[in-house]
């Protein structure tokens, strides 16, 4: 008996430290995870076997005392969300109550409304069309002042405009007296000025970005002059007066008419100016060629030849009057008449090739060389006599001639033409009247 009761307590010693040791292990990974003070544990005696297998059952072997802290305030925490959902179901029946109780203003005020609006709608009656039409006009007006060169002298008039607009569009404000007076003033204030040409100081944006402070010339709606040049006017918010951008002029070559003299007296400066004016036909420049003796024969199409020798040979070979006599009154009649028109369309330049030796003496020069100048820009007279240093115009049809031509000039070898391919190519002094 004796010996039973050394073995059981024995056997209870040996549970309860293994009991002991599992739990400490268990301790020290929860104290890894997470730090406890050693005395917060506490540890439940059992006496006997049975005791400790109820307390293992029931886990109450080892109690921590912040696990009874965590259990009481999460009973506190339950505690406080009822609380607070109690609350909240309090507060959202009171919303309800308040929604309610707006959705009812709501609709009365909707109410309301709608006798106010007819109430208006009855009163306003035909001022209620009017009040739309100054909301066209406003608008339209707006467009127009923005858009308008007058605005540079009167800045600012389309925002109160577009104001004045915006509110007519509303049906709860009313267009005053004095507003309806002001936007009258503003359409006759702008017609008022479209008759007229003032000065007014103003900015002008130059093209480099600067800007200048500069009197300006307002011509009517029509136009805007500072320092003698146009100005654009710039419609918007910025209302900015900016110089133009000019292109320069493109200076296009004159149209050219060669009338030379074939005559006998001519031959040897005639041949010499037939190359002239095939090499001035093959440098693109518009030119109409004639050569006149006792005939006027047009060789402008024949001059087309690109090489030079077969166009003087097709020119010698078709023209029936070279080395003849000479009727130049009588061919330039033949000019005026049949090829004037045609030829001498916009600027023109017409040189003449002639020792003016007319046989004729009851003959029309005079009114022929007139009609002549009247037809061109320029009238060029080349003159082969000018090669001497002693020359007088004493024959009568150099005499009759010489009033009516702006340049008189020697035509007698290659530098004389060279001197008058520089004046048609430069062109800069061309229209100084010179005449020997």
């Amino acid at each position: 008996m004796r010996s039973i009761k050394m073995i059981e307590k024995t056997l209870f010693r040996g549970a309860l430290m293994g009991l002991l040791l599992t739990f400490a292990g268990a301790l020290s990974a929860e104290e890894a995870a997470e730090p406890t003070p050693a005395d917060d544990l506490q540890v439940t005696e059992a006496d006997s076997l049975q005791e400790l297998l109820d307390n293992v059952r029931d886990r109450r072997v080892v109690e921590s005392q912040a696990h009874r802290e965590r259990e009481q305030r999460f009973a506190q925490d339950k505690a406080n969300q009822q609380r607070m959902l109690q609350e909240a179901e309090a507060e959202r029946r009171r919303e309800e109550q308040r929604s309610d109780r707006l959705e009812t203003t709501f609709d009365e005020n909707e109410l309301r409304i709608g006798d106010l609006q007819e109430q208006l709608d009855r009163r306003l009656g035909s001022l209620k069309e009017l009040f739309g039409v100054l909301q066209q006009v406003a608008g339209d007006t707006r467009g127009l002042f923005e858009g308008s060169i007058i605005t540079a002298q009167y800045p600012g008039r389309g925002e109160w405009l577009g104001e004045f607009a915006k509110k007519m569009g509303t049906s709860s404000q009313l267009a005053t007296i004095d507003e309806m007076e002001t936007l009258w003033f503003e359409l006759q204030r702008e017609m008022t000025e479209s008759g007229k040409v003032v000065r007014f100081p103003g900015t002008v944006t130059m093209l480099n970005g600067e800007t200048v402070e500069t009197d300006i010339v307002r011509v009517g709606a029509y136009a805007l002059v500072a320092n003698g040049e146009y100005v654009n006017f710039r419609p918007g918010d910025d209302g900015q007066m900016v110089e133009l951008v000019r292109k320069k002029r493109r200076r296009r070559p004159p149209t050219l008419v060669l009338l030379c003299d074939i005559s006998g007296s001519m031959s040897r400066y005639s041949r010499m100016f037939m190359h002239f004016a095939h090499a001035l036909s093959s440098r693109g420049q518009t030119v109409h060629s004639f050569v006149f003796g006792t005939r006027l024969t047009n060789i402008t199409h024949w001059l087309a030849e690109r090489d030079v020798d077969k166009a003087l040979a097709r020119v010698a070979d078709e023209v029936e009057d070279w080395d003849g006599g000479t009727r130049i009154a009588d061919c330039l009649k033949r000019f005026n008449v049949e090829w004037g028109r045609r030829v001498l369309s916009g600027r023109a330049v017409a040189i003449l090739l002639s020792d003016g030796l007319e046989r004729d003496s009851e003959s029309d020069l005079d009114f022929q060389m007139e009609r002549l100048k009247r037809s061109v820009d320029h009238l060029i007279w080349l003159n082969p006599m000018l090669r001497y240093s002693g020359f007088e115009p004493r024959a009568l049809g150099i005499r009759t001639m010489l009033p009516h031509v702006d340049r008189f000039l020697p035509a007698h070898n290659i530098a004389s033409l060279t001197e008058l391919g520089e004046l048609l190519r430069n062109g800069t002094h061309l229209h100084q009247r010179v005449a020997a």
